[in-house]
């Protein structure tokens, strides 16, 4: 097998324009997306403050927001395993983090305190503008999610097909006639874990930067298993693998673990720009992780819009 030409990958699989703000989301505020959430906004300072501080007229790619979305409350049992303290018990763990890290870091962290289960609100939360006086939100979005059912998966692996299939080419802004999303790029990062082992998928929609377009398949492409529908549960109503952890406390290094990778692609988005694989698979009973690198991108999805 011929030797990976590391440099040129990764100038290949650039993720994040140099020259465009970035927006996070962060769906899933539970076991591992609170210990994620916890480092990742202190890598996003850091991130912002390396900037220049000069001012110029040209866009720049700096962290203008931060949103946490989750629609649970904090439970006297999250307090073991989760990033929580007993004064958060009975509130959004959504708004409990957005409000402890804003503050402590003066970071621009919003929450969202429902549970997200429908694409169109995931566009219109990522793109569209929120006033008049604001024009539709470009840049680069880092779609971060945490959450402990298939279908969820599934509305998330829709949104990123459909971003590519409709949204870059098919939906025009009334006011102007032109593509309102061609200069956006969407970089998804999933991570789902069971007792000891998981894995964190990467999947990437980039437009208008030929010849430099590309796409990382979604994570429903990637794990076939979940199309299945004998594996489809609910959306946000069945037992988690949260509530499963309650009763084995060792699972609380899986997740751990997969925060810690998702925290180091983060880094590397941000610091890089570029990615040079599409999966990761731990076992953290083993201390074992392997990587899956991306080889050929399609042009596009492979699979049809999935009906749950």
């Amino acid at each position: 097998m011929p030797a990976v030409d590391l440099k040129d990958m990764m100038f290949h699989n650039r993720c994040i324009s140099k020259n465009a703000p970035i927006e996070i989301i962060i769906i899933g505020c539970g076991g591992t997306g609170s210990m994620f959430i916890r480092d990742a906004i202190r890598i996003a300072k850091v991130y912002n403050d390396s900037l220049p501080t000069k001012k110029s007229y040209r866009p720049e790619p700096r962290i203008t927001d931060i949103i946490l979305i989750d629609g649970d409350i904090v439970e006297t049992k999250n307090l073991v395993r989760q990033n929580f303290i007993p004064c958060d018990i009975g509130c959004y763990k959504s708004e409990v983090l957005a409000e402890r890290y804003g503050a402590a870091f003066d970071m621009p962290i919003k929450a969202v305190t429902h549970y997200m289960e429908d694409p169109n609100e995931l566009f219109n939360l990522a793109f569209k503008r929120r006033s008049p006086y604001e024009s539709d939100r470009m840049g680069t979005k880092l779609i971060f999610s945490f959450v402990d059912n298939v279908k969820t998966r599934l509305m998330l692996s829709n949104f990123m097909m459909g971003y590519y299939d409709e949204y870059i080419y098919n939906i025009h802004s009334s006011d102007t006639g032109k593509h309102i999303l061609s200069n956006a790029d969407i970089v998804m990062i999933d991570s789902g874990n069971s007792k000891y082992a998981g894995q964190v998928c990467i999947s990437a929609v980039r437009s208008n930067y030929a010849p430099l377009n590309f796409y990382i398949p979604s994570v429903a492409e990637q794990n076939p298993d979940l199309l299945d529908p004998a594996n489809w549960d609910k959306f946000a109503s069945e037992a988690s693998c949260e509530e499963a952890a309650d009763s084995d406390p060792q699972t609380i290094s899986a997740n751990a673990t997969a925060a810690n990778i998702c925290m180091n692609i983060f880094h590397q988005l941000l610091f890089e720009g570029a990615i040079h694989y599409q999966k990761v698979m731990f076992n953290a009973q083993d201390n074992n992780a392997t990587i899956e690198v991306i080889k050929d991108k399609p042009e596009g999805p492979s699979i049809a819009k999935i009906v749950y």
